[in-house]
């Protein structure tokens, strides 16, 4: 389970992913481009092109976790450079984005 708290950074990744990519290739996104090293409480997300899917990188302090879900309805937002948020910037950004259905497959992750 994982769960956000006050010292919880997320990161928008600024441009569409191939969600093909695994762990490695997403870690090295990370350090490379948001020049970010993988460390607790930093939650990196990405999304399709179509944006109909998210993954979620995340280092619990021991493993890298990669966490993903699909929509059936495209996700409604513009990408943009330094998106960072914190839980309550989060929660508004979910209840924007994506329409109470799919809020609660995306909240099934257990991510509050």
């Amino acid at each position: 389970m994982l769960q956000l708290d006050d010292q919880s950074k997320i990161v928008f990744f600024h441009r569409p992913v191939n969600l093909h990519k695994r762990f490695d290739a997403l870690a090295h996104l990370v350090q490379t481009e948001l020049s970010l090293k993988l460390i607790p409480n930093l939650f990196v997300l990405f999304c399709n092109r179509r944006k109909n899917q998210i993954k979620i990188l995340y280092h619990n302090g021991k493993n890298l976790l990669l966490l993903s879900t699909r929509f059936e309805k495209t996700l409604n937002f513009k990408y943009q450079e330094g998106v960072i948020f914190d839980r309550v910037s989060f929660d508004e950004f979910l209840n924007r984005t994506i329409s109470r259905q799919h809020l609660s497959q995306f909240k099934s992750f257990e991510i509050c």
